[in-house]
């Protein structure tokens, strides 16, 4: 039965919703009466339907980081703004922050650049 609902356009409506990265994957899936166990075996069978999937997490992440990013930008700026917490330690814990991040997606993002090495 949820093969049937699993077409190539129902595929590629949850890939664009996983790519914007604002909801989970069982939201999206429940709402259309999706099995995550359909869309597991779907995965399985066809490697450019796993591929797609992927490339729309990884989309939905780096969207993620970007807004996380810009929103920790702002705050900082409204902190340097404000008299009282120019030399804030919330500024160095929000700039330490972005650095993680911006290390976070550097080393995923390295993994599918660069092949591993044995």
């Amino acid at each position: 039965m949820n093969h049937i609902k699993l077409t190539e356009t129902v595929l590629n409506s949850i890939n664009e919703e996983v790519a914007k990265g604002e909801k989970s994957i069982k939201s999206i899936l429940q709402s259309r009466g999706i099995t995550y166990e359909a869309l597991r075996k779907k995965l399985a069978k066809s490697e450019k339907i796993r591929k797609n999937y992927d490339q729309a997490i990884i989309d939905g992440i780096s969207l993620s980081l970007d807004i996380a990013t810009f929103r920790i930008r702002e705050t900082i700026e409204d902190l340097k703004n404000n008299p009282n917490q120019r030399s804030s330690l919330a500024i160095s814990n929000l700039e330490k922050e972005i650095n993680s991040m911006i290390k976070y997606r550097s080393s995923a993002l390295l993994s599918k650049y660069q092949p591993k090495s044995s």
